[in-house]
């Protein structure tokens, strides 16, 4: 009990060291206070989807600051940061303008996830012993070998309750079939040598509403035709006769060229694409030069990036400073000073919290990261110079798809037990 007590003590000590008067002279909290702090920039040179506390979906206009929310329990999960993402399909939302296959498309009434355009209620059509019932899209792509793409397609049950959803190429595909009430991944499926499953997974909306994602890898290069298909599904079949009245609903679908989705993009005769989000300043009247602790709180969007994507950097606009990146893609984490590299040991994957700082001294001599709670690592600093900060991106570039929930710094090295208890997720 002693040994406990001590241990109480100590973190109680650790805890006050980071609370004023000693607090850090940069606190941003987008839980809290849900703005963009003055003197910093945020851009982004298209609109874009977010969710709102209502939990219907909304648009931003360029240059405006998303503060999304999760759509099924309108709880803030922070600022939306994302890297440029292109919607391939045309008429994304419109589902009569696509090849209808045993079915029949049109309006009732019902909304889609944004609450406002209406939904499209697919239909099946009567008869046919061994019919499938879908709309579909062909799509010509230009892809290099092993490239990631992902389908999505938000869908609400009606009579059908259960949908499939597919990418196909010639004679391969990967697909997979959904419950629409509970959400579960009922099959996945892969066939043919131009396809590999990566996986799938559904994301509950609002009102009933599921998105159902699809990623898989095309392992062939050039220009190829993929048929993007929404099946009705009856029980474990995706072929049966139709009765003529039974369907399910469909609010907007995606074909993205990545590894993940993204926030939905809406289409009309052509592909479109959402630009990427940066949020900089070199405003730096926080920052004191000498002893230092960087710390960033974020949810992953998606880890499968073409390149390095930095959570957040203190730099001098032209070298690597004191940041956090996830590596080229995979969700494996780790810690920067200068070219210095610092593996954190921990993987993220979609969707995951990381909690990350690091603190150094004045002369850069010694160096600490913690993640997420963990035991502190030692790090091999140099000395940077330190201009601008980033948060999402550094320099502009490796762009991040996070939420970012929070952001600070202190002008002073905690401690590696301060600088793990600082990290501990909450």
């Amino acid at each position: 009990m002693i040994g406990l007590g001590l241990s109480l003590t100590r973190r109680r000590v650790r805890q006050e060291l980071i609370q004023e008067p000693n607090g850090p002279t940069l606190d941003l909290n987008f839980l809290a206070n849900p703005v963009i702090p003055e003197g910093w920039t945020f851009t982004r040179a298209s609109a874009a989807t977010y969710f709102g506390a209502d939990r219907w979906e909304k648009s931003a206009a360029s240059n405006i600051a998303r503060f999304d929310h999760y759509p099924h329990s309108g709880e803030l999960r922070g600022l939306l940061l994302e890297e440029s993402h292109t919607n391939l399909l045309h008429n994304s939302d419109a589902a009569e303008l696509w090849t209808p296959l045993n079915v029949e498309v049109m309006t009732d009434g019902t909304v889609g996830p944004d609450g406002a355009n209406l939904a499209r209620r697919i239909v099946e059509t009567a008869g046919g012993d061994d019919a499938s019932h879908s709309v579909y899209q062909y799509l010509s792509v230009s892809t290099s070998a092993y490239r990631d793409f992902t389908w999505s397609s938000r869908l609400c049950p009606g009579e059908r309750t259960e949908a499939y959803v597919e990418m196909r190429s010639g004679d391969s595909y990967c697909g997979a079939s959904f419950d629409l009430v509970s959400g579960a991944v009922l099959t996945e499926g892969v066939g043919g040598p131009n396809w590999i499953l990566i996986g799938a997974r559904c994301i509950p909306l609002r009102d009933g509403w599921m998105e159902l994602r699809v990623t898989g890898t095309v392992t062939i290069a050039g220009t190829i035709t993929i048929r993007g298909v929404v099946y009705l599904q009856n029980g474990d079949s995706i072929t049966y006769p139709g009765d003529g009245v039974s369907g399910l609903y469909h609010g907007g679908s995606r074909l993205e060229q990545a590894g993940f989705a993204t926030s939905h993009i809406s289409t009309t005769s052509a592909a479109a694409t959402r630009a990427l989000d940066r949020l900089t300043t070199s405003n730096l009247d926080f920052f004191r030069p000498g002893d230092g602790t960087l710390l960033i709180d974020a949810v992953i969007v998606g880890v499968a990036t073409a390149s390095s994507a930095c959570l957040i950097s203190l730099d001098d606009g032209t070298n690597i400073g004191v940041s956090i990146y996830k590596a080229v893609g995979t969700g494996a984490m780790w810690s920067y000073i200068g070219n210095n590299a610092t593996s954190l040991g921990v993987t993220a994957g979609e969707g995951d919290r990381v909690r990350v700082a690091i603190a150094w001294s004045g002369d850069w001599s010694v160096a600490s990261t913690s993640i997420n709670g963990g035991a502190s690592i030692a790090m091999r600093p140099v000395p940077v110079t330190i201009t601008q900060m980033s948060i999402g991106s550094r320099r502009g570039t490796s762009i991040s798809s996070i939420w970012a929930r929070e952001a600070k710094y202190w002008p002073r090295r905690f401690d590696d037990a301060t600088l793990s208890d600082l990290t501990r997720l909450t």
